[in-house]
């Protein structure tokens, strides 16, 4: 995709694409910028980490994205430091819940979450995605964290049959005692390198046929 086309379209999606975050007075704080995506952060009103966005594009087919982000079990494969994810309970084709492990170097605590997730299309074939903790759905693990507070969400555009423009929202209190340099590694590595590999597994789907 050539540069200056990306530029503009990084322009109008900051100013117009995102649906989830008007606010005028929005904070946010560019840490990170290059020809695939725009990373920010901002102070989070609900809990002491910083809040996450992150917009850009996918060199992907909408349809093969989709599949991965509701093709749990397969979350090891892509998601920053995660260990293990399966669903557990289903609501309906496009709600249900599920429950991730996420790896701790030692000597912290590992984490996990238990997570109720909608996803839907608007008439316009955008595909937006909202799951939010509900950590008392499953019982807790000896030695494990359990994340009280988590919010996630994706809206998700098809751009041409092989590439598509996303937005990604995080704000997550892991809980615990956690050192800053940790804390940061997880802000400025985590999103970005999800990221990366979901479009890498979403591209080895659609070579194999199976998205």
């Amino acid at each position: 995709m050539p540069k200056l086309y990306f530029i503009l379209f990084l322009f109008f999606t900051i100013t117009s694409f995102h649906h989830y975050n008007h606010n005028p007075n929005d904070e946010w704080e560019l840490v990170k910028s290059d020809e695939q995506m725009k990373v920010f952060t901002r102070i989070s009103p609900d809990c002491a980490i910083k809040e996450v966005k992150v917009i850009g594009i996918l060199n992907c087919s909408l349809n093969s994205v989709v599949q991965s982000l509701i093709k749990v079990e397969d979350y090891p494969k892509w998601i920053y430091k995660c260990k293990k994810a399966f669903q557990f309970y289903t609501i309906n084709k496009d709600e249900f819940h599920y429950y991730v492990y996420t790896d701790m170097p030692f000597p912290f605590h590992d984490r996990d979450m238990v997570i109720h997730t909608r996803q839907w299309y608007d008439s316009k074939g955008v595909w937006y995605s909202s799951s939010i903790a509900k950590p008392d759905l499953l019982l807790t693990k000896k030695g494990v964290i359990r994340i009280k507070k988590s919010h996630i969400k994706w809206e998700i555009k098809k751009l041409t049959d092989q590439s598509v423009e996303y937005y990604y929202y995080i704000s997550m209190d892991p809980g615990g005692a956690l050192p800053a340099w940790l804390i940061n590694l997880g802000i400025e590595k985590g999103p970005i390198g999800t990221l990366n590999a979901l479009e890498k597994y979403s591209i080895e789907q659609m070579r194999k046929g199976q998205i």
